[in-house]
């Protein structure tokens, strides 16, 4: 019996397999994303505590502070809610909200590790290894 290709096409776009072609994450990710983040190791080398994400259900907040003159310290906050995308067979948090200052974090997850790839918020690179806060761990 022959197979139809189309056949085997939609198994590979179900699987996210076929290149640019958006998936959704599995619906698990957002689950095990939950909770705030902190800094373990980045390129940027952000401190621990100066800047965290947080996800909740379906909203991302990624928060840092900065300079603010005269020993001020001003906390930059950014805000939007988010869907869970895969392309290909990279998985993505993007921003649902046009110009909240976040760019499309391409992610792994590893345990209790965050590994983004891709990302930034504001003038703050994300790319690196983050750590789980323990306010909702899984």
């Amino acid at each position: 019996m022959k197979v139809p290709s189309c056949v085997f096409a939609g198994i590979f776009l179900l699987w996210g397999l076929l290149p640019g072609v958006e998936a959704q994450a599995p619906v698990e990710d957002i689950k095990l994303l939950e909770g705030t983040w902190y800094p373990a190791k980045n390129e940027a080398k952000l401190r621990k505590f100066a800047i965290d994400i947080q996800i909740r259900k379906s909203n991302l907040i990624i928060q840092y502070g900065a300079p603010g003159g005269g020993n001020m310290v001003q906390i930059k906050a950014f805000e939007s809610a988010f869907e869970l995308k895969r392309v290909g067979n990279k998985r993505h948090i993007v921003p649902t909200k046009k110009n909240a200052g976040i760019s499309t974090i391409i992610y792994r997850l590893e345990k209790d590790r965050l590994l983004i790839e891709e990302g930034t918020a504001g003038d703050k690179v994300l790319k690196g290894v983050w750590e789980r806060g323990k306010d909702l761990a899984p």
